[in-house]
Protein backbone atom coordinates (compact mmCIF):
# COMPACT_ATOMS: atom_id res chain seq x y z
CA UNK A 1 0.00 0.00 0.00
CA UNK A 2 3.11 2.54 0.78
CA UNK A 3 4.54 1.18 -2.03
CA UNK A 4 1.56 1.94 -4.53
CA UNK A 5 0.77 5.59 -2.67
CA UNK A 6 4.54 6.27 -2.86
CA UNK A 7 5.04 5.33 -6.56
CA UNK A 8 1.65 7.35 -7.11
CA UNK A 9 3.06 10.55 -5.69
CA UNK A 10 6.10 10.08 -8.29
CA UNK A 11 3.84 9.52 -10.80
CA UNK A 12 2.22 13.12 -10.07
CA UNK A 13 5.25 14.81 -9.45
CA UNK A 14 7.00 13.83 -13.21
CA UNK A 15 3.61 15.01 -14.54
CA UNK A 16 3.39 17.77 -13.44
CA UNK A 17 7.17 18.57 -14.01
CA UNK A 18 6.80 17.53 -17.43
CA UNK A 19 3.97 19.77 -18.38
CA UNK A 20 6.20 22.36 -16.42
CA UNK A 21 9.02 21.59 -19.01
CA UNK A 22 6.85 21.30 -22.12
CA UNK A 23 4.83 24.77 -20.69
CA UNK A 24 8.17 26.11 -20.94
CA UNK A 25 9.35 25.33 -24.44
CA UNK A 26 6.21 26.23 -25.62
CA UNK A 27 6.88 29.39 -23.51
CA UNK A 28 10.11 30.06 -25.10
CA UNK A 29 8.74 29.11 -28.62
CA UNK A 30 6.18 31.70 -28.39
CA UNK A 31 8.51 34.33 -27.24
CA UNK A 32 11.27 33.52 -29.53
CA UNK A 33 9.08 33.98 -32.08
CA UNK A 34 7.30 37.03 -31.19
CA UNK A 35 10.64 39.02 -30.36
CA UNK A 36 11.46 38.14 -33.85
CA UNK A 37 8.46 39.51 -35.42
CA UNK A 38 8.66 42.67 -33.35
CA UNK A 39 12.48 43.26 -34.49
CA UNK A 40 11.71 42.60 -37.94
CA UNK A 41 8.95 45.41 -37.53
CA UNK A 42 10.82 47.52 -36.48
CA UNK A 43 13.47 46.70 -39.17
CA UNK A 44 11.22 47.26 -41.92
CA UNK A 45 10.24 50.17 -40.24
CA UNK A 46 13.40 51.72 -40.54
CA UNK A 47 14.06 50.37 -44.37
CA UNK A 48 11.25 53.20 -45.04
CA UNK A 49 12.65 55.80 -43.27
CA UNK A 50 16.01 54.76 -45.10
CA UNK A 51 14.09 54.70 -48.26
CA UNK A 52 12.78 57.94 -47.60
CA UNK A 53 16.19 59.59 -46.73
CA UNK A 54 17.94 58.21 -49.88
CA UNK A 55 15.08 59.17 -52.00
CA UNK A 56 15.15 62.87 -50.64
CA UNK A 57 19.01 63.01 -51.70
CA UNK A 58 19.51 61.69 -54.95
CA UNK A 59 15.96 63.22 -56.42
CA UNK A 60 17.08 66.70 -54.70
CA UNK A 61 20.66 66.02 -56.52
CA UNK A 62 18.73 65.16 -59.77
CA UNK A 63 17.41 68.75 -59.15
CA UNK A 64 20.39 70.69 -58.60
CA UNK A 65 22.93 69.07 -61.07
CA UNK A 66 20.92 67.98 -63.66
CA UNK A 67 23.31 65.43 -65.32
CA UNK A 68 20.54 64.11 -67.76
CA UNK A 69 20.11 63.67 -72.05
CA UNK A 70 19.82 67.37 -73.77
CA UNK A 71 15.88 67.93 -73.13
CA UNK A 72 13.72 71.38 -74.31
CA UNK A 73 12.89 73.45 -71.19
CA UNK A 74 9.89 71.83 -70.87
CA UNK A 75 11.33 68.20 -70.71
CA UNK A 76 13.78 69.07 -68.16
CA UNK A 77 10.76 71.70 -65.69
CA UNK A 78 8.46 68.45 -65.75
CA UNK A 79 11.75 66.38 -64.91
CA UNK A 80 12.48 68.95 -61.83
CA UNK A 81 8.64 69.11 -60.78
CA UNK A 82 8.25 65.44 -60.24
CA UNK A 83 11.63 65.22 -58.64
CA UNK A 84 10.74 68.34 -56.29
CA UNK A 85 7.26 66.99 -55.38
CA UNK A 86 9.20 63.32 -54.56
CA UNK A 87 11.29 65.35 -52.24
CA UNK A 88 8.60 66.62 -50.70
CA UNK A 89 6.60 63.66 -50.12
CA UNK A 90 9.59 62.32 -48.44
CA UNK A 91 9.66 65.00 -46.07
CA UNK A 92 6.33 64.86 -44.90
CA UNK A 93 7.12 61.10 -44.24
CA UNK A 94 10.06 61.61 -41.90
CA UNK A 95 7.47 64.04 -40.13
CA UNK A 96 6.12 60.50 -38.69
CA UNK A 97 8.84 58.18 -38.87
CA UNK A 98 9.90 56.80 -35.52
CA UNK A 99 12.98 58.44 -35.76
CA UNK A 100 15.24 58.89 -32.11
CA UNK A 101 15.33 62.14 -30.24
CA UNK A 102 18.61 63.14 -32.30
CA UNK A 103 17.33 61.88 -35.39
CA UNK A 104 14.93 64.44 -35.14
CA UNK A 105 17.46 67.12 -34.26
CA UNK A 106 19.17 65.62 -37.43
CA UNK A 107 16.32 65.89 -39.56
CA UNK A 108 14.69 69.75 -38.56
CA UNK A 109 16.73 71.64 -40.78
CA UNK A 110 16.36 69.74 -43.95
CA UNK A 111 13.03 71.31 -45.02
CA UNK A 112 14.34 75.20 -44.66
CA UNK A 113 17.32 73.89 -46.73
CA UNK A 114 15.20 72.27 -49.33
CA UNK A 115 12.96 75.08 -49.51
CA UNK A 116 16.03 77.58 -49.94
CA UNK A 117 17.26 75.66 -53.09
CA UNK A 118 14.00 74.96 -54.45
CA UNK A 119 13.26 78.97 -54.41
CA UNK A 120 16.92 80.31 -55.76
CA UNK A 121 15.42 77.18 -58.46
CA UNK A 122 12.44 78.94 -59.16
CA UNK A 123 14.60 82.31 -59.55
CA UNK A 124 16.89 80.63 -62.23
CA UNK A 125 13.94 78.96 -64.21
CA UNK A 126 12.55 82.35 -64.53
CA UNK A 127 15.92 84.08 -65.09
CA UNK A 128 16.49 81.20 -67.98
CA UNK A 129 13.03 82.37 -69.95
CA UNK A 130 14.12 86.00 -69.88
CA UNK A 131 17.38 85.13 -71.65
CA UNK A 132 18.92 88.68 -71.53
CA UNK A 133 22.51 89.37 -70.64
CA UNK A 134 21.34 90.93 -67.46
CA UNK A 135 19.29 87.90 -66.66
CA UNK A 136 22.14 85.28 -67.41
CA UNK A 137 24.14 87.58 -64.61
CA UNK A 138 21.83 87.50 -61.95
CA UNK A 139 21.61 83.97 -62.51
CA UNK A 140 25.35 83.29 -62.07
CA UNK A 141 25.14 85.84 -59.23
CA UNK A 142 22.41 83.14 -57.29
CA UNK A 143 24.63 79.82 -58.44
CA UNK A 144 27.57 81.26 -56.78
CA UNK A 145 25.16 83.05 -53.62
CA UNK A 146 26.41 81.17 -50.27
CA UNK A 147 23.22 80.83 -49.19
CA UNK A 148 22.45 78.61 -52.44
CA UNK A 149 25.93 76.53 -51.53
CA UNK A 150 25.02 76.04 -48.02
CA UNK A 151 21.19 74.96 -48.72
CA UNK A 152 22.65 72.17 -51.13
CA UNK A 153 25.61 71.10 -48.92
CA UNK A 154 23.13 71.17 -46.11
CA UNK A 155 20.83 68.48 -47.40
CA UNK A 156 24.11 66.06 -48.50
CA UNK A 157 25.09 66.63 -44.98
CA UNK A 158 22.11 65.46 -42.88
CA UNK A 159 20.75 63.04 -45.61
CA UNK A 160 24.47 61.87 -44.74
CA UNK A 161 23.75 61.59 -41.02
CA UNK A 162 20.71 59.77 -41.17
CA UNK A 163 21.72 57.86 -43.66
CA UNK A 164 24.70 56.57 -41.36
CA UNK A 165 22.10 56.89 -37.98
CA UNK A 166 19.68 54.55 -39.61
CA UNK A 167 21.92 51.93 -40.83
CA UNK A 168 23.58 51.52 -37.11
CA UNK A 169 20.01 51.20 -35.98
CA UNK A 170 19.17 48.24 -38.39
CA UNK A 171 22.41 46.54 -37.82
CA UNK A 172 22.59 46.55 -34.14
CA UNK A 173 18.90 45.46 -34.74
CA UNK A 174 19.92 42.50 -36.76
CA UNK A 175 22.17 41.71 -33.89
CA UNK A 176 19.74 41.94 -31.70
CA UNK A 177 17.52 39.42 -33.52
CA UNK A 178 20.28 36.96 -33.85
CA UNK A 179 21.17 37.00 -30.02
CA UNK A 180 17.27 36.74 -28.84
CA UNK A 181 16.59 34.00 -31.66
CA UNK A 182 20.04 32.19 -30.10
CA UNK A 183 18.64 32.72 -26.59
CA UNK A 184 15.51 31.18 -27.33
CA UNK A 185 16.71 28.18 -28.98
CA UNK A 186 18.94 27.23 -26.19
CA UNK A 187 16.16 27.83 -23.76
CA UNK A 188 13.79 25.58 -26.03
CA UNK A 189 16.69 22.93 -26.34
CA UNK A 190 17.07 23.22 -22.48
CA UNK A 191 13.75 22.91 -21.95
CA UNK A 192 13.14 19.53 -24.55
CA UNK A 193 16.39 17.98 -22.88
CA UNK A 194 14.72 18.40 -19.17
CA UNK A 195 11.13 16.77 -20.71
CA UNK A 196 13.23 13.78 -22.12
CA UNK A 197 14.59 12.02 -18.22
CA UNK A 198 10.88 13.38 -16.65
CA UNK A 199 9.00 11.46 -19.11
CA UNK A 200 11.38 8.27 -19.07
CA UNK A 201 10.92 8.76 -14.95
CA UNK A 202 6.93 9.36 -15.34
CA UNK A 203 6.94 6.25 -17.02
CA UNK A 204 8.86 3.99 -14.48
CA UNK A 205 7.03 5.66 -11.80
CA UNK A 206 3.89 4.42 -13.85
CA UNK A 207 5.00 0.87 -13.85
CA UNK A 208 5.87 0.77 -10.29
CA UNK A 209 1.92 2.44 -9.60
CA UNK A 210 0.75 -0.45 -11.57
CA UNK A 211 2.80 -2.79 -10.13
CA UNK A 212 1.91 -2.42 -6.79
Amino acid sequence: MLRRLSAARGLRFCLGLLILLLAGAAGAGWWNARTQDRVQGRIAELAEIQEAVENIRYSFSDVSGYQGPPLDADAVEAIKRAQRASVYESLDSLRIAALTADERATAQPLRQAVDVFFAADDKLDDLARRDTDEARTAAMEIINSDEVWEATNQVDEITDLLLEAIEARSAALHEGMKAAGAAGNATLAAALLLALPAGVAMIRAARRSAGG
